[in-house]
């Protein structure tokens, strides 16, 4: 069991010089969320790893900020499923059917403090891509970054950094 926990150590090592090296700094993340202290929490930790990181406080303001953008402006979408305005759900189906290429296509995770399964499945069956519980696990978080920004496969990521990422 100890000699486990040192080889997940040293995996864990391992993604966090690598992140350290490479940062993501050409990136840039929309953060939708109407509490203040959440959006802060999310904002703090995307740029701790590099991340460009702009907000908006509604599903509705984001869908203006989204629609406002350049083309690929926005790389990733972190929201909350339940939103004032338009919730995370409906935002997230609006985009998935958007003739904008890269609306279409953007990475949403979706943001909760609710670790529950159905919640979960509920997100993924409308279209969003991953699903993290706050307090973030910083690993996680890393992975799914290095996966969408990257473009990392999860055989390429596995041979580089000894994890394997599960969407």
């Amino acid at each position: 069991a100890d000699q486990e926990q040192r080889r997940k150590a040293k995996m864990a090592a391992r993604l966090m010089d690598s992140i350290n090296e490479r940062g993501f700094d050409a990136y840039r993340a929309l953060v939708v969320d109407d509490e203040v202290v959440s959006r802060g929490i999310i904002c703090s930790k995307l740029q701790q790893f590099g991340l460009n990181v702009e907000t908006a406080s509604d599903g509705e303001e984001a869908m203006e900020k989204l629609l406002a953008s350049p083309g690929r402006y926005y790389h990733m979408l972190f929201t909350k499923m339940s939103l004032p305005k338009k919730s995370g759900l409906d935002l997230t189906m609006e985009l998935r059917e958007h003739i904008r290429r890269d609306l279409n296509d953007i990475t949403i995770v979706t943001v909760t403090s609710n670790p529950m399964r159905d919640e979960r499945l509920v997100a993924l069956e409308h279209g969003m891509d991953y699903h993290i519980v706050l307090p973030f696990n910083d690993i996680e978080l890393k992975e799914i970054l290095l996966r969408e920004l990257e473009n990392l496969g999860p055989e390429e990521a596995h041979e580089k950094f000894g994890f394997r990422i599960i969407k």
